[in-house]
């Protein structure tokens, strides 16, 4: 009877130490990143005496940063890590940077004219959203939001998408988040993208984004 009595307050014991070992790890995660979009164009419009060709630049600047932890399970399945939830809060600031731009118009027997024009640099107005990323072995990615938000460029009438996290894949240590090799996993990611977006006669305009992030796990007890 002692003996029963010894093996079932065994039980009681391990059952939550088994519990407890069987939780997956969770960390508290955080997001410092910056994303910066620097456009420049060239338009020119042609009628039956005259054209006008303007160039011109301008941009944005973002900043993404985690005003507080976000609270992230990550288990193992197969090869692959899972993160619950996959994603970030993210407050996002920044500024539509300044630019300028210049028209050439020539007209038939008349002198060239030249004139120009500056926009100044202006706060975005700050937001907050949920910076998602992918499941992978190692691999660490995000992905690209439904709205990545338009740019105003300086003299020119139509707004374009800017860049976002998604440009810069990067890589994490997926033993330090799952066997409890370290109390701290990093994932960094950075890359640079030029690419001509619009290029017809009329308009050409070309992209370039710059993303550089940052994505920190502290392990929690």
């Amino acid at each position: 009877m002692k003996l029963a009595i010894v093996s079932f307050v065994a039980a009681l014991v391990a059952a939550p130490l088994a519990a407890q070992a069987a939780a997956p790890p969770t960390f508290a995660a955080s997001l410092n990143a910056t994303v910066v979009d620097r456009f420049t164009y060239a338009w020119t419009r042609v009628s039956q005496d005259c054209s006008i060709r303007r160039t011109g630049f301008g941009g944005r600047e973002l900043l993404l940063r985690s005003p507080r932890a976000t609270t992230v399970q990550v288990t193992r399945s197969g090869t692959v890590l899972r993160y619950r939830p996959s994603s970030v809060l993210a407050r996002v600031t920044g500024r539509a940077t300044s630019g300028s731009f210049g028209d050439v118009k020539r007209c038939r027997a008349e002198p060239i004219l030249k004139a120009s024009g500056e926009c100044k640099a202006k706060t975005i107005v700050p937001r907050r959203t949920r910076a998602v990323f992918r499941s992978g072995r190692s691999a660490f990615a995000f992905r690209e939001p439904a709205t990545p938000g338009d740019v105003e460029i300086c003299g020119l009438d139509p707004t374009y998408p800017g860049g976002w996290l998604q440009l810069a894949p990067g890589r994490v240590n997926g033993n330090a988040l799952v066997n409890g090799t370290a109390a701290r996993a990093v994932a960094r990611g950075s890359a640079r993208r030029e690419a001509t977006i619009v290029d017809t006669p009329a308009l050409r305009v070309t992209q370039q984004t710059t993303v550089r992030w940052t994505m920190t796990f502290r392990r929690l007890p």
